[in-house]
């Protein structure tokens, strides 16, 4: 029967490897952090080109950029299996497309794709370059393994006495969420992570069973190979040197013999390409050629320091594709699990032995090592926060923290399972509920089964190629609860729109769609929102629609923060060719309906409360039909012009459509001129006015005759009723309130 000590991390494994590949399934091709670069990089030695010569030019002609100058091992690896296993990167030929509305790196839930990518080629089986990635992928979930293997190894070493250290490092690795995103990805940390796990392991083994010259020169081998991985992996040989001396101060002989074994095993295995380095590049390393094509980092203000230090923790937890990231209240999690481990292990310090201790200070030293080398790193090369750049430290990181942890209960076997199965539910949500609505296909249906639109639309149509079934607008779900209509938002929230689209025929353009939130006047091409973006946020581009298939598109437009007044906007959607920004035209019924689509309106209130000024304020002022209150009116003379300035306050939400009545009478009560026009000129229907809306109109009237008297009201245009207008509990003559023009 399989011992405890072995089950628990085959347990860890069998638990981690479909999270490391599911990560790997459910984020698209080339959109990891620098995938693209990685990939190509493979590409270059699949095709016998061998290693990069780099230069600036290019680096950037092939695609690769600055990974070109990253050290050959893991690339020539997976450049292996593909030619092995007979895959294909032809249909790869330098960068692919761009996706133009990419908000990667920003807010937003839409377009954070940063390329277009053809679902024909990148559904399972795959095909072409995405079969490749995949099993690049696969790779990089395997090597990920052993780490968390190597991790655990370290710790039953360094603490041989706390079972439940060993199996609480190891699901501290393999639930990281951030280092199962990482660990499905094509992405040299991969490697270099396992190898510089492996390489502590190994030294820890020496520590403690004595250094031999077969374990040094192993030691000296692994190290070269992390080295070879990429150029972070020198830490290591600086690691088995200290503790080469740690162990054989006393020896100065067999220091000696083993170092210099030491040092000849790594530089059989990294001499070369240190040597090709100084030849090519004047240099050993490469590194100041790599920071060349990219630019170095130009100014390190020191106020940005812990800001910086703060998003590398993010980033070490759990930051994916283009900075998506958990709610931030999120991480606290984290830093309560670092606080309690570190509270476990000060309160139990005094009572655990020596070799405990200098095993976690020898730990410490190697944690030290890498943040050190990653300050100076980000410090003066680049600005960029990666918290994944600290995985090579994980044989210290997650060791030491399971060791606080274990110490911090009479029970670790409690902790082992609470941690374990809380990491393994975060990295759950942040495959399921961040990674992937990020980048998910949009629905499809055959015509036969597809879903009836909430708005169906007659025969609506952008040229001859796409067909609008229908639509539905509404408040994204987060803001409806605050809400009192369903067409209703306040600045800052969110307005989902969902699209029902069918090909009417093959399509061979790429075409892009624009929705709007604009100005419901004719003629008035004022706009509070405008968002394009490609179907799918880049997913599911118009050449690889099906003919006949309906897709239903979800987007969601962001109102802005500022909105100067409340006021109704009409929500439009456009398609164009992409290539050269010319409409589609639209037919609606089979006629004519110019170049952009009427998908309803929606009422947007006003970022700041609007105050009726001192002078204007009428109290309590005349209320129209119980709904409706006239708070303030200020009339003055332009010349033969009279402005009138009106304040209505919605007192309730108006059952219909109104129209402002206007008028101006002379003395005698003689209708002179009118005004009628329903509120801010038909860009806010009464129906959209919410309880406590104040809307400040303003209406025009022409009269140069003395003694004049401005009438208002409102009146239902369709059937000329007036509501009912009561000022002072006493109803007004005709519903209207009047005034007199003082000139």
């Amino acid at each position: 029967m399989m011992s405890r000590s072995r089950l628990l991390p085959l347990a860890v494994v069998i638990l981690y490897l479909p999270l490391a590949i599911g990560y790997g399934l459910i984020t698209p091709i080339y959109e990891g952090p620098d995938e693209i670069g990685h990939v190509l990089y493979v590409k270059h030695i699949a095709e016998g080109l061998g290693m990069p010569v780099q230069t600036r030019a290019y680096a950037i002609n092939y695609g690769f950029g600055q990974e070109g100058s990253q050290p050959p091992l893991y690339y020539a690896l997976n450049a292996a299996l593909v030619r092995v296993l007979r895959l294909s990167l032809n249909d790869l030929d330098g960068l692919p497309p761009a996706n133009p509305f990419t908000t990667c790196g920003r807010p937003g839930p839409y377009n954070v794709a940063l390329y277009r990518h053809d679902p024909r080629s990148e559904r399972f089986p795959y095909q072409g370059a995405a079969r490749a990635v995949h099993v690049m992928r696969l790779f990089s979930a395997l090597l990920g393994a052993f780490t968390v293997g190597a991790v655990y190894v370290t710790a039953r070493l360094a603490f041989p006495r706390r079972m439940e250290v060993a199996p609480l490092a190891a699901v501290l690795v393999a639930f990281n969420p951030q280092f199962v995103f990482m660990s499905g990805l094509v992405n040299n940390d991969n490697l270099v992570n396992c190898l510089a796990a492996l390489s502590i392991a190994l030294t820890m083994v020496c520590l403690r069973r004595g250094f031999t010259w077969r374990r040094v020169l192993g030691l000296g081998l692994i190290c070269g190979l992390a080295t070879m991985a990429k150029v972070g992996g020198l830490m290591t040989l600086a690691f088995a040197g200290m503790a080469l001396l740690v162990a054989l101060w006393r020896q100065p002989k067999r220091f000696v013999g083993y170092a210099l074994l030491l040092g000849l095993a790594f530089t059989v295995v990294v001499g070369w390409w240190f040597a090709r380095n100084w030849i090519l590049y004047g240099e050993l390393t490469g590194l100041k050629r790599m920071t060349s094509i990219y630019g170095p980092r130009r100014s390190s203000p020191a106020a940005l320091f812990f800001p910086e230090l703060v998003n590398t923790f993010r980033s070490y937890w759990g930051t994916f594709s283009c900075d998506l990231t958990f709610p931030k209240p999120m991480y606290w999690l984290f830093v309560i699990m670092i606080g309690a481990a570190l509270w476990g292990a000060a309160r139990t310090w005094h009572a655990a032995r020596a070799a405990e201790r200098r095993h976690v200070w020898l730990l410490l030293v190697w944690l030290i090592q890498v943040f050190i080398s990653y300050v100076r790193w980000n410090w003066v090369n680049t600005s960029t926060s990666m918290g994944r750049l600290f995985f090579q430290a994980n044989a210290a990181i997650c060791v030491l923290l399971g060791y606080g942890l274990a110490r911090l209960t009479p029970r670790p076997g409690w902790m082992l399972v609470g941690v374990g199965s809380g990491l393994l539910a975060l990295a759950l949500a942040g495959a399921f509920l961040v990674l992937r609505p990020a980048f998910t296909l949009p629905p499809t249906y055959p015509a036969s089964s597809a879903p009836s639109p909430p708005q169906p639309l007659p025969q609506a149509s952008f040229g001859d190629a796409i067909q609008m079934l229908g639509y539905e607008v509404s408040p994204h779900s987060s803001t409806r609860g605050s809400l009192t209509s369903p067409t209703s938002l306040k600045a800052g929230q969110a307005l989902e729109v969902s699209l029902f689209l069918q090909a009417t025929r093959p399509i061979t353009e790429d075409y892009a769609l624009a929705l709007q939130l604009m100005s419901p006047l004719p003629g008035d091409d004022v706009t509070l929102v405008n968002f394009n973006t490609l179907p799918g946020g880049g997913a599911y581009p118009t050449y690889a629609w099906e003919p006949g298939e309906v897709i239903v598109d979800r987007y969601r437009l962001q109102v802005p923060e500022r909105v100067q007044r409340a006021q109704a906007w009409r929500v439009v959607a456009i398609v164009y060719r992409l290539h050269d920004g010319r409409r589609l035209p639209v037919t609606v019924a089979g006629q004519p309906a110019g170049k952009m689509l009427g998908l309803g309106m929606v009422r947007v209130g006003a970022s700041e409360t609007i105050e009726v000024p001192l002078e204007a304020r009428l109290e309590p002022g005349p209320l129209f039909g119980k709904t409706i209150r006239l708070e303030g009116l200020r009339v003055y003379s332009e010349g033969e012009r009279l402005r009138v300035e009106a304040w209505w306050r919605a007192v309730d939400s108006p059952p219909d459509d109104y129209t402002a009545l206007v008028h101006l009478y002379d003395a005698e009560g003689t209708l002179l001129a009118t005004g009628d026009v329903p509120p801010l000129e038909g860009a806010f229907p009464t129906s959209l006015w919410e309880p406590g809306d104040l809307v400040v109109d303003t209406y025009d009237l022409s009269s140069d005759e003395p003694g004049v008297r401005v009438g208002l009201g409102w009146y239902d245009r369709g059937t000329g009723v007036r509501l009912v207008a009561v000022d002072a509990g006493k109803r007004l003559a005709d519903d209207v309130y009047s005034t007199s023009v003082i000139r």
